[in-house]
């Protein structure tokens, strides 16, 4: 119910409705947003609200393009030294936690990115400073500070460019954590700071490993195919029938084997294939004077042909071996 009625009253963008729809997020410690007078108009209100995705559910960057201006708009008014101290210290709370709440539920937010792009560690690293010169803030804007920075995906740039990294690493010996109540507390929010920006980090480096190796793979595949080509030509030139390129590795090596053959080799080579064929003819011919054996052994046939008498009575006519013999026909 408190989530709808943040979405509801965010959509209104009215100055008043950014506190209520903070504290229905639970992003931000009842001890940091006390104050709910509007101040200067309610500039600060509306340049977040207008930063801010009126249709999510908690604290989170718009991807509208007019996003990163307004969200750097807001941060500088809540940098200046024109406001009272209690002012700045919840108008940079509610910063963070719009933060660190869209690098936990959207990493690749595009308004995140180009935020940090554009150097928002370098801010936050002054919001630190004063933390621990104890101008703005204290305790319990450090513990709010440092767990809305550990979500945000830096890279190694990022972090050594700010030197927010090396700041957060110095809390652990400041007054404001040695021999404190809070002690623990710090040093266990410092040290997921670290872990997460160095998972960060690596990951970053990983990836961009993994592009470059991507664009090295396609060049050289293209630079293959280019060295290819040549050969390619050449091949369809010279004919591109399997069969073609058989024979003619074929005829080649026969050539070589006979070149590198000696003259009596290459002699006694040639008398093996004429006795080959004098053996196939003589096979021949026995074959075909066998079969003429055969016919001769075999009974001539009777080549007389009979024609006998008609009805008339007429004399039978034998034709033997072109002999003619008349016989009276039986009666």
């Amino acid at each position: 119910k408190n989530m709808t009625m943040m979405t509801i009253t965010m959509n209104s963008l009215s100055p008043s409705t950014l506190l209520p729809a903070a504290k229905a997020s639970g992003r931000c410690p009842p001890s940091l947003i006390r104050n709910e007078l509007i101040v200067e108009g309610g500039v600060f209100e509306m340049a977040m609200l207008r930063a801010l995705d009126g249709t999510s559910q908690g604290l989170i960057l718009s991807s509208e393009p007019n996003a990163p201006e307004n969200f750097t708009s807001a941060m500088k008014m809540a940098s200046g030294s024109s406001s009272d101290a209690r002012t700045l210290e919840q108008r940079r709370c509610l910063l963070l936690a719009a933060i660190g709440s869209t690098a936990e539920t959207m990493p690749t937010n595009r308004t995140l990115k180009n935020l940090l792009n554009a150097g928002i560690l370098v801010t936050i690293k002054s919001w630190l400073d004063d933390i621990l010169s104890g101008k703005v803030g204290g305790v319990d804007l450090l513990l709010h500070l440092l767990s809305n920075i550990t979500p945000l995906p830096v890279s190694k740039q990022m972090v050594t460019s700010s030197r927010l990294g090396k700041t957060v690493s110095s809390v652990e010996k400041h007054k404001i954590c040695v021999a404190g109540a809070n002690e623990s507390v710090i040093k266990n929010r410092i040290q997921e700071v670290k872990e997460h920006w160095s998972a960060s980090v690596k990951a970053m480096k990983n990836g961009a490993k993994n592009i470059a190796k991507g664009s090295n793979n396609v060049s050289a595949k293209r630079a293959r195919d280019e060295r290819a080509t040549p050969a390619v030509k050449k091949a369809k030139q010279e004919g591109s029938s399997l069969s073609n390129l058989l024979r003619k590795v074929e005829t080649t090596n026969n050539a070589i084997e006979r070149s590198n053959m000696s003259a009596a080799e290459s002699a006694r080579l040639k008398a093996q294939e004429r006795d080959a064929k004098m053996k196939e003819k003589l096979a021949t011919a026995n074959a075909k004077s066998a079969e003429l054996k055969q016919d001769a052994g075999r009974p001539k046939k009777d080549e007389r042909r009979i024609h006998w008498a008609d009805s008339s009575g007429q004399a039978l006519t034998v034709l033997n071996g072109g002999n003619t013999d008349a016989k009276k026909a039986a009666p």
